[in-house]
């Protein structure tokens, strides 16, 4: 499944803008704020229902009542059992807004999916749904609607990679959700193992080191407070989830170092080194937008980045945008595409 579209109308620096996307890495360049980063948020702010919007920030100052929109279309081939799912409940939904007989967008494999604010700058409301082929902005059966969203984000996800951001902080994010899943799918029988093995250091660290303590500081305490009748020691030993967090990246060249403690642009390529795992090892579909990731990087490992993120782009489940000052990066996809 694809990204092949995104339509962004009263968001930000954007008063209507439609742009078209190709099937490899889409490299937006453009000066300093011409609206890279809002491209960027306008796909953030569709993905994600907990996006903190803010009309005083997110409405641009000249459109104090206008509605910001985000439209994305997808080429969705049914190439899974899951988006042939999805696929289904679309055609299912679409058929309650218009009641023609033309084809619906769910039948050409076209997935058009509408996120938008409404409201006053006091009481704003997120609208999800998905547009119908002939039917313009009605919508149509809820039920329905909440059914293909549900399928829809089982199939897709997306990532975003702030310029300078370390792995550190994107494993503190929605990221480790995502790698959580992709850990589940990929490595479930060992998860399982390390989760019964989890279990069971708690269990021996309990009966073994802390329960005689226990027993002794429980003894000590009732005689100096009869009204103590009992003591809990009970270790605090982290989940999968909250280690996914915690997890220290170490390189070894002439040197092991921790990986906070090396160069911008080695912990860059790790990065993308970790995303290549996550789109490889995923059943989902991934939209990245990865931002400057020429940052900090000399123009000879410039251009071996590029090569690996376009071959990450042309995954058939991976859609790709960058943002980029570096000829290395757009001047390489311009060479290619003609």
């Amino acid at each position: 499944m694809k990204l092949t579209r995104i339509e962004v109308k009263n968001f930000r620096s954007f008063g209507e803008s439609d742009i078209r996307l190709t099937d490899g890495m889409n490299a937006l360049v453009g000066p300093n704020n011409c609206g890279k980063s809002n491209l960027v948020r306008a796909i953030r702010m569709a993905f994600d229902p907990k996006y903190p919007f803010d009309p005083a920030v997110d409405v641009p100052g000249q459109r104090k009542f206008a509605f910001p929109r985000t439209t994305l279309t997808f080429d969705c081939r049914g190439a899974t059992s899951s988006e042939s799912t999805l696929l289904r409940y679309l055609r299912d939904y679409e058929k309650t807004v218009s009641r023609s007989s033309s084809s619906t967008y769910a039948e050409d494999s076209t997935v058009r999916f509408v996120v938008t604010y409404r409201g006053g700058r006091e009481n704003v409301t997120r609208q999800e749904y998905f547009s119908a082929r002939g039917g313009g902005d009605r919508r149509g059966n809820p039920e329905l609607n909440e059914k293909a969203l549900r399928q829809f984000r089982k199939v897709m996800r997306f990532i975003a990679v702030d310029s300078g951001q370390s792995i550190e902080e994107l494993l503190a994010g929605r990221f480790r959700e995502i790698l959580h899943t992709v850990l589940k799918e990929e490595l479930k029988q060992h998860l399982h193992d390390a989760e019964l093995a989890r279990k069971d250091y708690v269990g021996k660290l309990e009966s073994q080191l802390l329960s005689p303590m226990r027993d002794r500081t429980l003894t000590i305490s009732k005689r100096l407070f009869p009204e103590v009748k009992d003591m809990f020691l009970t270790p605090t030993v982290s989940g999968l989830e909250e280690t996914l967090s915690n997890v220290e990246i170490r390189l070894a060249d002439s040197v092991e170092t921790e990986l906070r403690n090396k160069g911008t642009g080695v912990a860059g390529a790790i990065l993308v080194a970790l995303l290549r795992y996550l789109t490889e090892a995923s059943k989902q579909s991934m939209v990245l937008a990865v931002e400057e990731p020429e940052a900090f990087l000399h123009p000879a490992a410039q251009e071996r980045l590029r090569e690996d993120l376009e071959a990450l782009a042309e995954k058939d489940n991976v859609s790709l945008l960058i943002t980029t000052h570096s000829p290395t990066f757009y001047l390489g996809i311009r060479r290619r595409k003609w």
